[in-house]
């Protein structure tokens, strides 16, 4: 039954939170996952030793992303 009054999200929350009532749809469903091809254990062969080492012998990056404008940009560095 709809009467058209103006109702905030937040308020149906503290409605549906002060009469202990859980929506199935926010409730988090958590997906059993297989282990991936990546998981192996990988040794530390630098060892935080990055001094006494030939140029470019070791080369470090990182990768992370950036919201620009609307879009989502990864950035490598």
């Amino acid at each position: 039954m709809k009467l058209g009054y103006p109702v905030s999200r937040k308020r149906i929350a503290r409605i549906m939170k002060r009469n202990n009532l859980i929506s199935n749809y926010t409730i988090a469903h958590y997906k059993v996952h297989k282990t991936a091809c990546n998981e192996a254990d990988t040794p530390n062969l630098v060892d935080r030793d990055f001094n006494n080492r030939e140029r470019l012998e070791v080369a470090v990056s990182d990768l992370t992303y950036v919201r620009v404008g609307s879009r989502w940009n990864y950035v490598c560095s």
